[in-house]
């Protein structure tokens, strides 16, 4: 099965559970961003727990390059349209919506 790749905008203890979540359904955080200092430049195996994953934390300035980095080579947009010859925005996985009671 291949990975969901993911990418987290902030590090905290929500981001702890959703990555332990994704991971369960297939997926792999493969970029994460973050305001506190503290955190950028640190593997985000070590800022949530679980060991080194070998993806730093980076600051959120950088979301947009780092993402159009990871974004594979093909990958359709969100309308099903081939990637714009720019580089364009990286493409985003839209979550259906949860009944949560």
């Amino acid at each position: 099965m291949n990975k969901i790749p993911v990418a987290l905008y902030g590090c905290g203890k929500m981001a702890a559970l959703m990555a332990a979540c994704l991971a369960q359904k297939g997926g792999e955080v493969v970029a994460a961003f973050d305001l506190d200092r503290k955190k950028i430049g640190r593997d985000i195996g070590d800022v949530l727990g679980g060991g080194k994953k070998g993806v730093p934390v980076d600051a959120v300035e950088l979301a947009a390059e780092r993402l159009r980095e990871k974004q594979p080579a093909g990958l359709p947009d969100r309308d099903g349209k081939p990637p714009r010859r720019n580089g364009g925005a990286p493409r985003t996985l839209r979550l259906p919506r949860h009944p949560w009671p």
